[in-house]
């Protein structure tokens, strides 16, 4: 997925250039108009898988700010091209999510999770990380051969989240909670998240980019302030307690 908050001419004269995984999508747009408007630089974005965004700064593509996995800023900082300290944006977990209209499968515990999945005519997930934890699930739960003639698997839960929109009655997706709320004004029905017990969340963090100057310190700054952080909460993106 490769979207921009602006046209393109206005991304070529932004003064910060954030590059975020699409699950920032929601909080972002909220974010970013709040911090122009408190005085702060123009701000562009662009969304991407996460791979692609480690692959692109890692190539020494010019940006500013960057939003992705833990695992992505990682990369990034051992390959020199951004600064510490990151900052924790939250954590995303896994949810269910039918096309609307259709029926919400029951999902508060192991065996309804089981039997939603068993019951579907399709069951849709991506071949990313959620992808590979899913199989990993669906394998303990002891129902990776019941459901594997009618698995889909799509590259990225944009991908997913598109399929589940234009599905046949009956299909249940798995992806990314965020992902889903991006879609809930159009078509989709996030149902819920997977109950705690198989939950499994993937930590998003921001990092200042070696490009960046005093204007992307500032818009980090931004993002650490409860008001953000409020806007990524409500769009699905929760808070981490470190301990």
């Amino acid at each position: 997925m490769l979207l921009a908050l602006c046209c393109p001419s206005a991304l070529l004269a932004a003064d910060i250039k954030v590059l975020s995984a699409g699950v920032g999508e929601l909080g972002l747009r909220q974010a970013i108009p709040a911090y122009e408007k408190s005085g702060g630089d123009h701000v562009a974005v662009e969304f991407a898988v996460p791979k692609l965004l480690k692959e692109r700064v890692l190539a020494g593509e010019s940006a500013d700010v960057l939003i992705a996995p833990s695992a992505v800023i990682d990369a990034v900082l051992a390959g020199g091209k951004a600064l510490e300290p990151r900052l924790i944006v939250g954590q995303v977990g896994v949810g269910v999510v039918v096309r609307k209209g259709d029926t919400r499968p029951a999902i508060a515990t192991l065996d309804e999770v089981k039997k939603a999945a068993t019951s579907a005519t399709s069951v849709i997930y991506n071949r990313a990380s959620t992808g590979l934890y899913l199989d990993q699930l669906f394998e303990r739960l002891g129902i990776a051969p019941a459901i594997a003639g009618k698995v889909q698997r799509y590259a990225d839960g944009d991908a997913v989240m598109r399929h589940i929109v234009d599905a046949p009655k009956g299909a249940v997706g798995f992806g990314a909670i965020a992902e889903i709320r991006l879609y809930t004004d159009m078509g989709a029905d996030y149902v819920g998240p997977l109950p705690a017990q198989i939950q499994n969340y993937t930590r998003y963090e921001a990092v200042r980019l070696k490009a960046g100057g005093e204007g992307a310190a500032a818009f980090l700054r931004f993002l650490d302030t409860p008001q953000v952080r409020g806007f990524f909460a409500e769009s699905g993106v929760e808070p981490v307690t470190l301990p």
